[in-house]
């Protein structure tokens, strides 16, 4: 038995129906198509369906069966039919609850979770129900995805374990106990230029010598198209700005070519993570660490059906939040908990705290600072500050937020501002006093997408100059054009590596 659910904005007196390959979802007959009920609008649910008789009769029982169907909206002025490709899934027994995301967006795997036999659909939607599904485990059952708190495979596949926390070394305390009286003075003033260096020195460990780019890519829904984009992360040597750049990601061990790709996050264990924001194809790959070449090969990918157009990502624990551009969410992936493939958690909230989707709201950059999310709401000019994750606990007013950086040493938060009539700015929060401390601006700089922390400077991306731009991290004055006549225009990210 299945249950089917779908994200869906409709006027009144629509309805979102379901049909597809089997009787018992009408069999593709218009007429008798199954409607779905607004449970939590603007959440669409059915019933349960017995999707067991689809094929004949002598292939019902086959493990290779699939369903195939799609959603439709039913009103007064006719019927309008999902676009793309027909949705599928595979036909499993037991009761699982098929969650598809968003009326529209397609994604190229089907996902589901375990029906929970108390669940009451009537249940009101409440917070508290929401916080009861965080946590939840991750199983790939046939080519379907089944979560849930109980969810266990039946073997014992691989699982990706990594780190959340660095062990940070601390200097030890010297104990000056005994000297002789009239070398005490001098022992003091050796002791202190001691501690002076050793903490010096621990303090100076070197900086990345690389950095890398993603740029905005041309977004093609089939093969990427050179001309019209970067669909790679180039690394270029800070040490030697001039030199070419290098591709790092092996876009050939990849199952899809990459493109549209938004943010890069570095892993502890050296692979790194990034963020592909192409509408029908949307994921996070993660690629190894660098071989002798610099380059990266694919490891997985991470997919969620609300997981439209990432755009940027941060840890808080062992969790990874990725905000989304095209569908209204944060998603949240636990790395460790994950098997070969994942869905995410969605984060319920938004600035009404209705838990709804709103068309036409973006979430662009996102950081964390002490057990608190920072998230951009581009076109409310406003930087949401979530603490508990249920709802946003205050908001930083900035003019068309973008990217976001937190300098955990200085206590400050970075903020990308374009602005597209006069040069744009990247603002400096001081997290302490909630106050602008300073402002990055510089000729023609009309939309700074992300920064980087880089020694004593702050690196920032230029979209609409195609160059990479370096100011001082303490007074914020511009320094120079580090690199200039970049091949596409910089996206989200610039990204340090040592390699």
């Amino acid at each position: 038995m299945y249950r089917f659910q779908v994200s869906c904005d409709t006027q009144w007196g629509e309805e979102v129906c379901i049909l597809g390959s089997a009787s018992s979802v009408a069999c593709w007959d218009v007429s008798r198509a199954i409607p779905l009920r607004p449970l939590s609008y603007p959440l669409w649910k059915s019933d349960p369906i017995d999707v067991s008789d689809v094929g004949p009769p002598e292939e019902v029982a086959s493990r290779s069966k699939r369903l195939e169907y799609k959603y439709l909206i039913r009103g007064p002025r006719g019927v309008t039919w999902e676009h793309g490709n027909n949705r599928w899934v595979p036909v499993e027994t037991g009761r699982l609850t098929v969650h598809d995301g968003f009326f529209g967006h397609i994604q190229p795997y089907p996902f589901s979770f375990e029906e929970d036999d108390h669940e009451d659909p009537e249940a009101e939607d409440t917070p508290e129900r929401h916080h009861a599904a965080s946590g939840w485990r991750v199983l790939v059952l046939g080519s379907s995805v089944a979560e849930g708190p109980e969810a266990a495979p039946p073997v014992s596949p691989p699982v990706w374990l990594l780190e959340t926390e660095a062990d940070a070394a601390k200097p030890q305390q010297c104990s000056w106990s005994r000297y002789w009286a009239w070398l005490t003075g001098i022992a003091l003033i050796l002791g202190t230029l001691v501690v002076f260096q050793a903490f010096q020195s621990l303090g100076t460990e070197e900086a990345p010598r690389y950095l890398y780019v993603s740029f905005h890519g041309d977004g093609s829904a089939t093969t990427p198209l050179p001309q019209y984009g970067v669909n790679q992360v180039l690394r270029f040597d800070l040490e030697h700005p001039e030199d070419p750049a290098v591709e790092v990601l092996d876009t050939a061990s990849a199952p899809t070519p990459p493109r549209m790709l938004r943010d890069v996050k570095g892993l502890k264990d050296g692979s790194v993570l990034v963020a592909q924001g192409l509408r029908s194809d949307s994921c996070i790959l993660q690629y190894g660490p660098c071989d002798s070449n610099g380059q990266r090969q694919f490891v997985r990918e991470y997919r969620s059906p609300i997981l439209v157009h990432p755009y940027a990502m941060t840890f808080l624990g062992d969790t990874l939040y990725a905000s989304t551009q095209d569908s209204g969410t944060v998603v949240g992936f636990n790395l460790s908990a994950a098997d070969r493939l994942s869905a995410g958690d969605r984060i319920n909230f938004n600035l009404q705290g209705d838990f709804r989707y709103r068309p036409g709201i973006t979430y662009r950059g996102i950081a964390s600072y002490k057990k608190c999310l920072y998230l951009s709401v581009t076109e409310m000019d406003k930087v949401a500050v979530i603490c508990d994750l249920d709802h946003v606990s205050r908001h930083i007013h900035v003019r068309h937020p973008i990217g976001l950086l937190v300098d955990e040493d200085k206590d400050e938060l970075y903020i990308a501002s374009p602005n597209k009539q006069k040069d744009g700015e990247v603002l400096v929060w001081d997290l302490i006093s909630q106050k602008v401390s300073r402002r990055l601006k510089h000729d023609g700089m009309t939309h700074p997408t992300n920064m980087a922390i880089h020694n004593g400077s702050v690196i920032v991306a230029s979209q609409t100059q195609k160059s990479i731009l370096q100011f001082n991290r303490t007074t914020g004055d511009f320094m120079r054009t580090l690199i200039k006549n970049l091949p596409d225009a910089p996206e989200r990210n610039v990204m340090l590596s040592s390699c």
